[in-house]
Formats: structure tokens, sequence, C-alpha cells
């Protein structure tokens, strides 16, 4: 008896764990079931080929891969002909969310996000309000050059000249700063 049972769960094991592999084509994927339409290399087209392996979870790290890429499709073990994509040639988009945590990474750019803000829209309005406090250092230095000191000194125009120019300069270098965050973070 022990010898039959033995022989049972071996043809199980041997059975359950089978791993079937095939090469496809991403036709086109469905970003809010996380699912692609992928064509084997003989023509046929397969429906509902899951981006993620499991496809009700929304959290996680998930790959687009791009369309019209060769991707490499395995069936998920105890799923009746459930295919997901194991390897890709061409990443489209890559999602990580993690809690609220969340980091979005395509061809135009990088977007993070916690607790709802977004790190561009802090980072922009961080260099926006650089830039309003060097105006205002600029005018500051601008009026300081008229005073003349009535206890018979004057300002020293250079160093004020002088003052004044580095802060329009660094007024600027913001401005190209902003303008490089802005082509990174999407």
């Amino acid at each position: 008896m022990d010898a039959l049972k033995e022989t049972l769960i071996q043809l199980i094991k041997k059975n359950a764990y089978q791993v079937l592999t095939v090469r496809a084509t991403v036709k086109s994927y469905d970003k809010a079931k996380r699912t692609c339409v992928a064509v084997l290399d003989n023509g046929t087209e397969i429906d509902d080929v899951l981006i993620q392996p499991i496809s009700s979870y929304e959290k996680g790290i998930v790959i687009y891969p791009g369309v019209d890429s060769k991707v490499i499709l395995e069936k998920i073990e105890s799923q009746d002909m459930a295919l997901k994509i194991s390897s890709y040639t061409e990443i489209a988009e890559i999602e990580v969310d993690i809690a609220q945590f969340s980091v979005k990474w395509d061809k135009t750019g990088l977007k993070i996000g916690n607790q709802g803000e977004d790190l561009k829209t802090v980072l922009n309005d961080h260099m926006t309000k650089m830039e309003e406090f060097m105006t205002q250092m600029s005018a500051f230095a601008e009026e300081v050059s008229k005073v003349i000191v009535i206890v018979g000194t004057t300002v020293n125009i250079p160093a004020v000249v002088a003052i004044k120019a580095q802060v329009e300069s660094i007024k600027t270098q913001s401005g190209v700063i902003k303008n490089r965050l802005n082509k990174i973070m999407k």
C-alpha cells in the first residue's frame, strides 16, 4: 500500500510541475486588467495573458511589455492554460506600488508619489519659491544700492552690485535646474 501511495505522489508531483514555455510577440496590452494579447510564432493569438502573475493584485511591481516586443510565455501551475509573461525583449513601462508609495517609469520619464504628493510637483514648487526669493533679494540689493547713509558714509555700490549679480546668477541657475528636473520627471 505504501508503495502505491508513493507512486501516486510521484506521479502527481511530476505532472503538477510541468513547465510550458512558448515564444510570442505582444500585440497589445490592457493596463486596467494587467493582461496582454500575444501572438505565438505560429500565428495563434492568445488573449488575457497575465502581465502580473496575480492578476487581481493592485500592488507590487508590474512590467508592461512593449507592443511588438518578443516575450516568453509560461504556464501558471494549477491553472488551466493560464499564461504569464516571464521574459521581455522590450519594456514599455514599469509600475511599483507599495502601500501609498508609487513609482511609474516609461520613455517619457519618471513619476514618484507618496501619500498624495508628487515628487515633481514638490520640487517644482520649491524651485518656484527659490526663484521668488531670488527676485526679492535682487530687488533688495537694488534698493540698498540707492541708499545714501546720512552719517556721511555711502553704501559700497560695487559690493552691492556684485551681490545683485550673484543673486541673479543663482536665479538663472535655478531655472536651468528646474528645466533639467522636468526632463526627467513626468
